[in-house]
């Protein structure tokens, strides 16, 4: 058990309290006991921090140890849940001294009032009533001495040789004998000069059979009788609601009500929630009658009047115990109805029209801008003709001679070599010449990267559905004005938006408002992103919904302003914590996520689910993404125009003075006969008279 003590209402504020509220919940023990030895104040301060904390719970046993502690400290304390004992003085309304009391206090102070709560009077400090118990047992008893003539007088006070007074004796002798009664009830003194007759009172935060929360006396305590309990202390008793028929307010909205008109009768209603309702039902065994709000609001507070219309004014008015359909939970409505666990949580996203998909025959192009395809194609001419020209310069080309090959980079050859590269299907011949060859490799690894990036950006072109909407998110929804936009009236959309101080949001709001853009209803809202060039913000479990059973539906932007939806019910009825533990359960067993699937079902679906790839379009890459290749490329180009200029340095150093081609001689050609390989049907002029290859080799002067 932890004793906290606090010295001062001042110390609450401290760092140091809130460190000693979080050492008793990290001690994981499976109940904490806490006993409060505070002021009334401080005591209804400390509660509340606890509850802020979420320590009022099954788990701790809260005791509050103060005997001033008044009803209306405890119902000031705003606590429904937990087990929390409060013990006082027990304040006693038998007899003249309670009448006695009251006309004395108000004479002393004309504007108090008179209208206290009997059978407990605590709406006045308990000091007075002991004050006043105080001075009546000694007028009392200085009676009865007076009239059993045992009175002694005082004898004169001498200060600097003070004399006990004789009948000192007598008087306590008269109060220990005699009994009377006060405002503390019974008084009786044993010889330690107690009041043996001492009655305190136990309360405990209990439900009773009206479905009433609050402080409730469970008993007495005294020196003869000791504990009196007429119900279980620390205990949360519940009062069972088996066999009880409660009566349900809801509003349909798909898919978590429905509701189906019939012929004869009231409506039936199905869904999510009524699938909920029902298991429900079952895990506590009570039954129900449901109907639909006349008004079809979920409920908000009128500024002006203070009266709140919807699902939440049915509660308010006691016309329902609970309220069953997409409500959202928020700080407003806690104030005068009660909420379960959140069942499901959700964001609020942009409802559009889908525009109609355009298909481009030339998709193929996408994946580059103009600016990328007319570089490179002028990437292919520049570098065949590069190409071509140092095929004509290099000493070392094939250009000039008798080979075969010797004209096979001429200008339209080498433009054709460098598109067959870059397409990857390679030319007929390859460069000779080290510089055409350095050009050569820098140009395949150009195309290379080319290559891999068109075909990855055009698979993304050929699978992404290309969504031309207009905003794409809240930001850019905010930013305009040509298309109009809302939500729900009185909706929790409609507060959000209403009370919220941040900019974009404000900025929303007053074009809302000043523009009058609101749906009255969540069909009202649907049908005008249909009929109307407009845009609506709804919670994204609907909207998702909406999307699987209409095609012509979409959603953009991410979720937003996330809450969790949950039941309400009457303000202090115990049955929030019975359907919170069966929510928990359900939770917990995946019988929720099983229902979830059977009323959003993501296969066999009407309009297949929309990924987040779908909703956005692919960005085209621009030059400045590719704009690094094209350097590379320039890079090659200048290492083999040098590497021509070194080549043609080398030959004029080696050669004769000038540049010319050398010219194959007859004592510098060597025929060799390669034995054992047969040759079939070669021409005569290379084949020697015994049947075998001759292969020339130029030996000349080649480096």
């Amino acid at each position: 058990m932890l004793i906290l003590r606090v010295s001062s209402k001042d110390e609450l504020n401290s760092k140091y309290f809130r460190k000693k509220l979080k050492s008793i919940d990290e001690r994981n023990f499976r109940y904490n006991n806490v006993v409060v030895l505070c002021s009334p104040e401080t005591t209804v301060e400390v509660l509340y921090q606890a509850n802020e904390m979420h320590m009022v719970g099954n788990q701790y046993l809260w005791v509050i140890a103060n005997e001033e502690i008044s009803d209306r400290h405890l119902d000031s304390i705003n606590i429904t849940t937990g087990m929390i004992t409060g013990i006082r003085k027990r304040i006693s309304t038998v007899g003249g001294h309670l009448n006695d009391f009251l006309a004395h206090l108000q004479k002393m102070h004309p504007g108090y009032s008179l209208n206290f709560i009997l059978p407990t009077l605590q709406d006045f400090p308990l000091s007075a009533a002991y004050s006043y118990d105080a001075v009546w047992a000694l007028a009392r008893t200085f009676d009865i001495l007076i009239k059993e003539r045992n009175w002694t007088a005082a004898t004169p006070l001498i200060c600097h040789k003070p004399t006990p007074w004789l009948g000192g004796k007598n008087l306590l002798g008269s109060l220990r004998k005699n009994n009377m009664s006060g405002l503390n009830g019974p008084l009786h003194f044993n010889s330690e000069g107690y009041n043996d007759n001492a009655e305190m009172e136990i309360l405990s935060l209990t439900t009773n059979d009206e479905n009433i929360t609050k402080f409730w006396a469970i008993g007495t305590w005294n020196v003869e009788g000791g504990l009196n309990l007429t119900e279980p202390a620390f205990t949360r008793e519940i009062h069972s609601f088996e066999n009880t028929t409660l009566t349900v307010v809801t509003l349909a909205e798909k898919p978590f009500i429905f509701k189906d008109i019939t012929e004869d009768g009231p409506p039936a209603f199905r869904g999510f929630l009524i699938d909920v309702l029902n298991e429900l039902k079952t895990q506590l065994k009570f039954s129900y009658t449901i109907f639909e709000t006349p008004d079809q609001k979920y409920g908000a507070k009128n500024d002006d009047t203070g009266e709140w219309n919807g699902m939440v004014g049915q509660l308010v008015q006691k016309r329902a115990h609970i309220a069953v359909s997409a409500l959202t939970i928020t700080s407003e409505r806690e104030d005068v109805v009660d909420f379960t666990k959140p069942y499901m949580d959700y964001g609020a996203t942009i409802l559009l029209k889908k525009p109609e998909q355009k298909y481009n025959v030339f998709a193929f192009l996408e994946p580059f801008n103009f600016q990328v395809w007319a570089c490179i194609l002028g990437s292919i001419l520049i570098v065949g003709f590069i190409l071509y020209i140092l095929n004509r310069i290099s000493p070392y080309s094939s250009f000039g001679t008798d080979e075969p090959d010797a004209d096979a980079f001429n200008l339209s050859n080498s433009v054709w070599f460098a598109y067959g590269s870059l397409v990857q299907q390679g030319g007929e011949a390859n460069p000779r010449a080290s510089s055409g060859r350095m050009l050569s490799g820098f140009w395949w690894f150009f195309t290379l990267i080319m290559i891999s990036t068109y075909t990855a950006n055009l698979a993304a072109f050929l699978t992404v559905t290309r969504m031309d909407t207009p905003v794409r998110s809240v930001d850019d929804l905010a930013a305009q004005t040509s298309m109009p936009y809302g939500t729900v009236e009185d909706s929790s959309l409609y507060t959000f938006f209403k009370a919220s101080s941040i900019g974009v949001y404000e900025r929303m709001w007053d074009f809302m408002n000043n523009s009058n853009t609101f749906a009255t209803t969540v069909e009202d809202g649907y049908a005008k992103v249909l009929s109307e060039d407009y845009a609506f913000i709804w919670e994204n479990p609907s909207l998702d919904y909406l999307k699987l059973t209409n095609c012509d539906y979409t959603t953009i932007g991410r979720p937003f302003n996330m809450k969790g939806y949950g039941i309400a019910l009457q303000e202090g009825m115990s049955l929030r914590d019975q359907l919170s533990i069966s929510i928990l359960k359900m939770q917990e067993s995946g019988k929720m996520d099983e229902l979830k699937g059977k009323w959003w079902p993501t296969e066999n679906a009407n309009c297949p689910a929309e990924s987040s790839s779908q909703q956005s379009k692919a960005s085209e890459l621009g030059l400045n993404s590719v704009a690094g290749v094209f350097y590379v490329l320039a890079l090659g180009v200048g290492i083999s125009i040098v590497i021509v200029l070194i080549e043609i340095i080398w030959w004029l150093l080696r050669g004769e003075g000038k540049l010319k081609r050398p010219k194959p001689k007859n004592d510098k050609i060597v025929l060799e006969e390669v034995e054992r390989i047969e040759i079939k049907h070669i021409p005569n002029d290379s084949t020697s008279s015994n049947g075998k290859r001759k292969i020339w080799t130029h030996v000349g002067n080649s480096v």
